[in-house]
């Protein structure tokens, strides 16, 4: 239904501009979130699936031990700051992981993570293709998570950059994670070569589901909040946003993989507090 109300809106917007639109094909005009938007996780959810998937035993095993206390102190540390709770996840994820089993862990994470990507939106995307866009996806993720789960949509990949040493992540972004208003320096370094001229920019489209994500959907010319928070479907309505993706149904494998997550989850718990092996 959702797509279906978009097919006039993207039709046109082809045709309106045949020359500019032709150009466009080099560079990507539609910026789309990860967490929570395109799929329905968040970084935690990739990072645990993560671990589930590297090759060494030993250090599934030690990873999923430590994974719920350093859920409380992601949690601490993203009331002080977004950046600060990536930071604490993707050390998590990736400290001391060689690049070969990481690259392992993220293309079997990809399958999983495309089976869990909302339908609608996966249509709309390819619709997009279909018309000649280039997609990007933009995220405050680790980069060698979600890497080539954007290969395998035929995206671009903006993401947190991780640091690697001998051929080891050493746990550690390098620079700072891609959130908020860094998002907006993304398209604009994309765009305003091609686009002189203040924003919005013309035939850009932006897919966000959070107040996070207000500050690059304001520089698109079709923004779309999907599933959004409260603030951000507030703001939606006052500026009238697109609200085709304001309710979406989600992929039938979402369901069994929010239950068994949970299971495992509550089974470490119990693990650790009496003592029993994973």
């Amino acid at each position: 239904m959702a797509v279906a109300q978009e097919d006039a809106l993207l039709s046109a917007d082809v045709t309106e501009d045949a020359e500019f639109i032709e150009e466009q094909r080099e560079w990507p005009t539609v910026f789309v979130d990860l967490d929570g938007t395109l799929c329905p996780t968040e970084m935690h959810h990739v990072v645990y699936n993560f671990i589930r998937m590297l090759p060494s035993r030993r250090q599934r095993f030690f990873k999923l031990l430590v994974f719920v206390p350093s859920l409380a102190i992601a949690g601490i540390a993203n009331a002080i700051s977004e950046s600060l709770c990536i930071e604490v996840l993707a050390w998590l994820a990736l400290r001391g992981v060689s690049v070969h089993d990481a690259e392992h862990a993220a293309t079997k994470l990809a399958r999983v993570l495309k089976r869990l990507a909302r339908p609608a939106l996966l249509e709309c995307l390819e619709r997009h293709q279909t018309l000649g866009r280039q997609i990007a996806i933009i995220s405050g993720n680790a980069q060698p998570l979600i890497a080539p789960f954007c290969a395998l949509l035929g995206a671009r990949c903006y993401s947190s950059p991780c640091v690697i040493r001998d051929g080891h992540y050493t746990g550690r972004i390098d620079g700072v994670p891609l959130v908020g208003v860094r998002k907006t320096f993304v398209l604009r370094g994309l765009l305003s070569s091609h686009q002189p001229g203040p924003p919005p920019y013309h035939h850009v489209f932006g897919y966000g589901n959070s107040m996070n994500d207000q500050a690059f959907l304001a520089l698109v010319q079709h923004p779309h909040a999907v599933t959004p928070d409260n603030r951000l479907l507030a703001h939606s309505r006052a500026h009238m946003w697109s609200e085709a993706f304001h309710v979406v149904t989600e992929s039938p494998t979402v369901v069994r993989w929010h239950r068994r997550s949970g299971l495992t989850i509550m089974f470490l718990l119990f693990s650790l507090q009496f003592g029993y092996r994973t």
